[in-house]
């Protein structure tokens, strides 16, 4: 649940859910460019690893020894988006070598760590605080991948930026039941964040 409310929250299109793992990409339907889409991931990945440890927290106070950890892989790269199947059943997925390095990188990672590519590093660095990790050669690819491990969940010049949202104390929970017409489901939620943009500067102007 929290992967969810994450992904969406930071603009992440949710492809699938594999076993105990989901799949999250950026760009389409909708892109605010390159670097953004990046950012964002990056961002939803931290964000992840956060309410992780809230829930860490949680279970060592209720008995269980060794909490869940999750390791997570971001990938910045080129792949084939769209509706694809039959017209009995039809998915919005994305695939190619990218998505096939994505999950390499989420294998190699370490337990409660976020392990990011060379292109993903390149386009945040900036606003993020990481480390050289290894240099791999991931089953099935036979160019090496420069990569980097996340060091801090939380990313430099969005430091404090939601606060103003968490001042309202309000939480909106959106059940998707029809999840075929992804276009207008993302315009819906749009609009829930314009709205909730709205109320947070009325709230700040009274304050």
């Amino acid at each position: 649940m929290c992967r969810t409310t994450s992904a969406i929250e930071y603009g992440g299109t949710i492809d699938k859910f594999i076993g105990d793992a989901v799949m999250v990409f950026f760009g389409d339907p909708e892109s605010k460019g390159e670097k953004e889409d990046a950012l964002a991931c990056v961002q939803m990945a931290a964000g992840m690893q956060i309410r992780i440890g809230e829930l860490q927290s949680y279970w060592k106070k209720i008995g269980i020894k060794k909490p869940m950890q999750v390791r997570m892989g971001v990938l910045t790269g080129y792949c084939t988006v769209g509706d694809f199947g039959s017209p009995q059943r039809l998915d919005y997925t994305a695939f190619g070598s990218a998505v096939n390095l994505a999950a390499r990188l989420q294998t190699l990672a370490p337990a409660g760590k976020i392990l990011i590519s060379e292109a993903t590093q390149a386009l945040v660095e900036e606003d993020i605080e990481s480390a050289n990790y290894q240099t791999i050669t991931p089953k099935g690819f036979v160019r090496p991948v420069d990569t980097f491990i996340l060091e801090n969940h939380t990313v430099k010049s969005r430091r404090g930026e939601n606060a103003k949202y968490q001042k309202l104390g309000n939480r909106v929970s959106i059940d998707i039941f029809d999840t075929s017409d992804i276009r207008a489901a993302i315009k819906e939620l749009k609009s829930i964040e314009l709205e909730f943009e709205r109320l947070a500067n009325l709230a700040d102007d009274k304050s």
